[in-house]
């Protein structure tokens, strides 16, 4: 015999599983994002830790966000080796959007290229390329952030706006 205790709790996950919610894709966040590995695409190997840097530079300064939900790097980086299947990788990944993108450095300027891609669909939602100095990469993380932000609606307040902004700065 069942008791009322263990009905009402399972009808409440029944309810909970099932309700609909427009914020959502299926059961997946319309505000999720996984940052995945960037590319190295530089003739020097010892530029992938460049690269890699950059990519987790973009996923903390997202992370500030509230209103996202953004993937761990340690999630994430199993999809190094340049990723087949978006779609199979956001549905593993519990996501709605993947950010991939590629890095060279030559001397002192660097290239980031970004795409910003709705895994649904796998239409690109944004993309840019980023020709800067090599001592202007951190405003370029910042402008990349910001930019995925803004187009995901993820409504940061002033405070996460500036928290994305100023992450490199030492006295933040």
């Amino acid at each position: 015999m069942i008791s009322a205790g263990l009905l009402s709790a399972g009808l409440f996950f029944l309810v909970g599983y099932t309700a609909p919610n427009e914020n959502k894709i299926g059961n997946v966040p319309a505000k999720s994002i996984a940052v995945l590995p960037f590319e190295n695409l530089s003739r020097d190997p010892d530029n992938a830790y460049f690269a890699e840097g950059i990519q987790d530079e973009i996923l903390t300064r997202l992370a500030k966000v509230a209103d996202l939900k953004v993937i761990s790097h340690t999630s994430t980086q199993r999809y190094k080796s340049s990723p087949d299947n978006l779609p199979q990788i956001a549905k593993e990944l519990g996501v709605a959007n993947i950010l991939e993108g590629s890095v060279q450095k030559s001397q002192d300027q660097v290239r980031v290229n970004v795409q910003l891609i709705n895994a649904a669909t796998d239409a690109h939602l944004w993309a840019d390329s980023f020709d800067r100095k090599l001592i202007d990469i951190f405003a370029v993380e910042s402008e990349i952030a910001a930019k995925v932000a803004d187009i995901l609606q993820g409504e940061a307040d002033r405070r996460e706006q500036h928290a994305i902004s100023h992450a490199a700065d030492p006295e933040y």
